[in-house]
Order: structure tokens, then C-alpha cells, then sequence
């Protein structure tokens, strides 16, 4: 026999039916109405949700550990890495294609001396970066070949070097993402913690 919806005043005998309905199909009980105490199915949903918060949770630290470690790496390479003069070879945008679609990345081909050795690189920016292919080709468009630019190596590695100076934002991008993402995952945890204890408070004491 389906269910036919109505409404009528008198909470009692309603709630005797589905007390009935519940009983019969072996379903768990129903809380008592305001007691605010959980069921065992919705104590297990909140323990679930409570570990797929500390997953998520773990997966932002991640991205903070990746977007910290961009940009101890950017920061170290604007402030000890020396200019020295290089010259233009070539350019180029590389387009890195996947799932996701494509990306383009800006190369420039520079020569460069340092303690009367040759060296040859082609990254433009600090940190290496692929982005939108009109941003790549402003990039490029910056250097003209046999033209000589300045470019900046590491002392400790001459062999590493970059053409512009300048910052990304994506280790920012990384840094705000886990940032958000962990203030939403506390303010979650925090929700079924108070959930938890409201519910064990309502719990009956067993005389």
C-alpha cells in the first residue's frame, strides 16, 4: 500500500506509525523529537565525513607544502643570482597539451660567459611556467634574436640561469587554494565535533 501524503495536527500518532513502519522493516529507531540525539547510521555518516575532512585536509597540506617550497625556490633565485650579459639565439613557445587541454610555455635560447666559460640556457622567468599562449608569446616577443639582454645565474651552479625578473603567481595560487580549502576543512571538523558532543549530552542516562 503506498503512501498517501497528508497533513493533520497531532505529532503522536504519527510518530507511532512510523515507529511501526521502522520497526517492521528493522530499520534503527527514531531519536526521540528535540532530543538531538544520533542514530548509530548517523553517527557512522559523521565519522565518514570526519575522515574524508582530515583526507582533504592532508591533500591541502600538500598543495601549501608545493606552493612554499615555489616559492622558497623563486626567492632564492631573485636574491643571490648575479646578471651577466647573454645573447639572444632563439625563441619559441612549446605548447604541453593533456586531459586538462593545453598549456605554452615562453623559451628563449641565451649565451652567456662566466669565468671565461660558456654557457647556454633557456628559461625565461625564475620558476618555470606554462601558462595561456598569448601570455607566452608577450614573453617572447620580448627578446629579439642576436640581441643582448640581461640574465641572471647562480653563482653556486652558473649553468642555472633566467631572463626576466619578475614573480609568479602560481605558488600564490597553490598557497591561497590550501589556505581557503584548510579554514573551510576546520570550520567542518569543528561542526561535527559540536554535532557529537550536543548529541551525546541529549543521549539518556541508563538507570
Amino acid at each position: 500500500i503506498p503512501w498517501t501524503s497528508y497533513y493533520s495536527s497531532g505529532h503522536a500518532s504519527k510518530q507511532a506509525v512510523v515507529d511501526l513502519v521502522r520497526e517492521s522493516l528493522r530499520l534503527e529507531p527514531s531519536p526521540a523529537q528535540g532530543s538531538g540525539a544520533l542514530t548509530p547510521r548517523d553517527e557512522r555518516n559523521v565519522r565518514r565525513s570526519r575522515v574524508g575532512l582530515w583526507l582533504m585536509g592532508a591533500f591541502c597540506c600538500v598543495f601549501l607544502a608545493i606552493g612554499a617550497r615555489m616559492l622558497a625556490k623563486e626567492q632564492r633565485r631573485l636574491s643571490i643570482f648575479q646578471p651577466v650579459a647573454a645573447t639572444v639565439m632563439s625563441t619559441r613557445v612549446d605548447e604541453h597539451s593533456d586531459s586538462d587541454g593545453s598549456t605554452y610555455e615562453p623559451v628563449v635560447v641565451y649565451r652567456y660567459r662566466v669565468a671565461d666559460r660558456s654557457y647556454t640556457a633557456s628559461r625565461v622567468t625564475p620558476l618555470r611556467e606554462s601558462r595561456s599562449g598569448s601570455w607566452a608569446s608577450r614573453v617572447v616577443g620580448r627578446y629579439a634574436v642576436g640581441n643582448t639582454y640581461t640574465a641572471y645565474y647562480d653563482p653556486e651552479n652558473p649553468a642555472d640561469a633566467y631572463l626576466l625578473r619578475s614573480r609568479s603567481v602560481i605558488p600564490w595560487a597553490f598557497v591561497a587554494f590550501s589556505v581557503v580549502g584548510l579554514a573551510f576543512i576546520a570550520v567542518g571538523i569543528r561542526g561535527t565535533r559540536e554535532m557529537t558532543r550536543m548529541a551525546y549530552r541529549a543521549r539518556p542516562v541508563a538507570r
